[in-house]
Parts: structure tokens; sequence; C-alpha cells
């Protein structure tokens, strides 16, 4: 019997030793498909069976699929086609935004014979892909290509004009960029020396820096690292115009074009990416890498990178102080990992107990205020659930009948983007960005508790001596719209006060008391 158990012990550790991860299909697809097609579509058909729930497996199966029906006779390639075309669907029930395979249906549709009827469809594709924040110059140059392709298929030839100039323009030593010169000119009736571009986006660059005017620099050196992607030079310049628009602070870019700060963050992964990539053996831009995609926005989706560079650095490196700043960064990738997970947990569960269990690991934060020399108040706020950023808040005072009496403190983004305000709306309505914001703005406060103190004056420094009043806290999350406003009596007078508000699981408590 015992034999007979350490036999089955055996065969387990065997299949867990020798079990395929589902990066190890992929390879091995990509592996075989110049050899092999079909012997590549048998190695992913495998992993959809393993891992039917991996939007990255079902996304190189269907493009191994869409691949083989370029390569088999007439009847067996309108079956793949539609068989592709199933797989992909099933990925983006999984992940509707996965780039790659909206990318890769994209391609396969405007590929077909119109006869299938998938021209538009495709360019739909494509047009969402092109229009995505933080696209690669590679995924770029792909999407501009095969529009170009479409269009001028579905003989829309001003479009495919536009699209082939860019890959022109963009993508000198892309694998497009002859055909492209080549369709150009036939659609054109130009000579190609006539289409080749003259545009100096670095100089334009240099003449905005003069001026001091960061924005259109970033602009033009945007394009210009589309048309030198081999500049280190180029890029390093790049890095730094991104720090001084970021560093300018709070202006109309910040509420009015979001898409414009998403971008600057994208873009900031994307120079530091082709930096290490032209330098690979740079201990300093590898651990300057780590640094900054450990810090981006979470929606970069740069951790995991930031993750292999600091392995690098520990791996490689001959510098203790480099090596301890890797662990140092990996760490911190550990706190944002767990905190995602406690989030992500936090949004899919519909047990209340559950969510009342995770808000007590989320207590990521604790603040207190300078305790002023005179008589105040004490106002003690906690704060529950944690997003993947912190919250915008804010705390003021009214009286009993809804008049506004002072902000006693409102978060950063919040106070300086004053009448564009949707995020608090009570506040933004009761408080009007009255004068004084400026002095109480501070920092995103974190899930956690925050000790400040009111010293019973108005906005207009007048001293309130008694009287009932409303402490109110108004917080608001996001990405995942988690929002509450609470309220809290205060009555000022001679004897000690204490009064308590339990709130909900975005703010758990609001207490007053002197």
């Amino acid at each position: 019997m015992k034999r007979i158990y350490l036999i089955g012990l055996f065969f387990l550790l065997m299949v867990s030793i020798f079990a395929k991860t589902a990066e190890d299909y992929i390879s091995s697809a990509y592996a075989m498909e110049d050899e092999d097609i079909f012997k590549a579509i048998e190695i992913m058909e495998q992993a959809s069976k393993d891992f039917p729930e991996n939007v990255d497996v079902l996304s190189v199966y269907g493009l191994m699929v869409s691949k083989g029906s370029g390569q088999a006779n007439l009847i067996k390639a309108g079956s793949m086609v539609y068989q592709a075309e199933r797989i992909f669907d099933q990925a983006l029930q999984i992940d509707i935004n996965h780039k790659n395979t909206i990318l890769w249906r994209g391609i396969l549709r405007v590929n077909v014979p119109k006869f299938f009827n998938k021209l538009n469809k495709g360019i739909a594709d494509l047009e969402k892909i092109s229009k995505s924040p933080g696209l690669s110059n590679d995924d770029y140059l792909v999407t501009s290509y095969y529009l170009a392709f479409a269009y001028q298929k579905k003989g829309e030839d001003k479009k495919a004009i536009d699209y082939y100039k860019n890959i022109i323009r963009y993508g000198k030593d892309s694998q497009f960029y002859q055909d492209s010169l080549l369709q150009l000119q036939e659609l054109t009736k130009t000579n190609a020396k006539e289409l080749i571009p003259e545009d100096d986006y670095q100089s334009q660059a240099d003449k905005f820096l003069e001026e001091g005017d960061y924005i259109q620099a970033y602009n033009s050196l945007t394009q210009a690292t589309k048309q030198d992607t081999t500049n280190i030079d180029l890029y390093l310049k790049y890095l730094q115009v991104i720090r001084q628009v970021s560093e300018n602070g709070y202006n109309e870019n910040v509420y009015e074009d979001v898409a414009f700060m998403t971008d600057l963050a994208f873009n900031v992964a994307y120079a530091l990416n082709r930096i290490v990539v032209l330098l690979p053996n740079s201990e300093d831009f590898r651990l300057l890498k780590a640094q900054v995609l450990s810090q981006l926005p979470f929606f970069v989706n740069s951790l995991e990178d930031a993750q292999e560079e600091c392995l690098w650095i520990i791996e490689n490196s001959k510098s203790d102080s480099n090596i301890e700043l890797a662990k140092e960064i990996q760490r911190s990738i550990l706190k944002r990992k767990t905190r995602k997970k406690l989030t992500d947990s936090f949004v899919a569960s519909a047990s209340q107990n559950e969510k009342q269990a995770l808000v007590k690991d989320m207590q990521f934060d604790k603040s207190q205020a300078k305790r002023p020399e005179t008589s105040h108040c004490q106002i003690s706020l906690s704060l529950g659930f944690g997003d993947y950023i912190a919250p915008q808040t804010a705390i003021w005072v009214e009286d009993l009948q809804g008049n506004y009496i002072r902000s006693l403190y409102v978060s950063g983004f919040s106070a300086n983007i004053k009448e564009k305000q949707v995020h608090l709306p009570r506040w933004a309505k009761k408080s009007e960005f009255e004068n004084t914001i400026v002095r109480v703005t501070g920092a995103s406060i974190d899930s956690g508790k925050h000790i400040l103190y009111w010293d019973y004056k108005d906005s207009k420094g007048n001293l309130l001596t008694s009287g009932d009043y409303l402490i109110y806290a108004e917080v608001a999350h996001w990405p995942h719209a988690n929002y509450s406003l609470q309220k809290v009596q205060v009555s000022l007078g001679d004897k000690s006060y204490l009064q308590v508000t339990k709130g909900d699981l975005v703010i758990t408590e609001l207490m007053v008391k002197y």
C-alpha cells in the first residue's frame, strides 16, 4: 500500500514539474509558426483546453488560426476565418479591451475577400486601436498600414493616403515603409522624393523649449520619437520635457484633457522602454525605469515591467547600493500589487461581511494635523475602502440651516479644478470655491484614520463661540466610483463634547470632540 502511495506521489510530482504554463504554450507556438503553422495551431488548441479563461492564450490561438487560413485551400480557409473570429470573440468576452485581440481580429477582417462582408468591422477594430492611449510606435505603424490597406480596398483613397503618409513620416525603419511608398506613388501619381516629409520636429521642439513652451515642445518631441526610434539623446530630452510638463502643476490639461495626461504616463513608459532596448546593459537606466514604472498610474500596467528590471539588477549588478535599491522598489511593487488585489476583491465581492473584512486590511495611511495653540475642536475621519489611488476628499462646516461656514480640508485635485468639480458635488455647491480654499488644500488622504482641528472660526476669520453646527465629510473614489457623504453634529459651548457618526464602507466613522 505504501509503495502504491509513493508511486502516486511521484506521478503527481512529475506532472507538476512538467506541466506547461500558458506562456510555455505561447512561446512554443511562436517558435513553430514559420516552420509549420498547423502544428502551431495544434499547440494553441491544447493550450485553450488547459487555459480556457486565459485571454492571451485565446488571442494567440486566434492569431495562429487566422495565419493558417492563408495557407489552406479555399474551402478550408473559409471555415478557418470564421473559427479565428469566434476565438477572438471568445477572448474579448473575457477582456473587452484586449489590445492584441482587437488588432489581430481587425487585421483578419480586412484581409479576407470582400464577399465575407467583414471590411467595415475590421476597420472599426483598427480605428479603435489607433485611438487607444499609450499605443507603441510599432503598433501604431501596423494599425496605420492595415487601415490604409482597408480604406484602399474600400475605395476611400483619401483616407488610405492619409494613413500611408503616417507610415512614411514615422516608419522609415519599418517593414511597411517601402510598400507604403509604392502605394502612395500609385494613388497620388507623385514622385517618391516629393512624398518623403521634411518635417524637423526636433528643431521645432528646441525652439519651443527656448520659449519655455513645454506643452508644444512635448507635442513636437512625441512626433520626433516616432521618426527617429534610435536616438538616445532624443529620448532623454523627451523624458525631461515630460517631467517639466508634469511638474507644471494643475492646469487646464488636468481637467479638460484627460487623454493628454494619460498619454504622458504611457509615453514615459515608452521612452524608458526604448532607452533600455538601446542600452540593455545600462544599470542606471534599468534602475531609473524600475523606479518610474513602479510609480506610474495603475492604468499603464507597468508593475510587471518594473519587477523584471529589479530582477535583472539583482541578478547582474555588482553594486550593493543598486541591488538594495532594486529590492526596495520590489517591496513598493508588492505593496501596490497587494493594494490592487484588495481593491479587486472588494469590488468583486457580493458579501458585506467579506467587504468589511477587506476594509480592515485597507488601512494604508494615517495623518494628524498640527494641533492649534488656541482652543479647538478635534475631528477624526476614518476612511475604509481603498481604490487603486487615494480618493478626493473634503471636510467642511455648515450651520443647521445649510449655510456654508468654512472648509477644513480639501484634497489638491478637487481644490484646484474648482468649477469643473464633479467628484464632490455637495462641497462644490456649498463652498462655491471661496478664496480661502488654498489655505486648507492638502495632499490626498488615503484609507485609514485622519485627525484635523477646527479653531471655531468661519472662512472670514470670525470666532464662533456657541451654537449647533454640522461637520461634513465627502469622499469620491476613482476609477470604481465609490462615494460617501457623512455628517456629525457639534454643539459649541462651555462643556466638553463628543459625538460619533458610524458611516458606511467608504467613510466608516466621523467623530468630533472638544
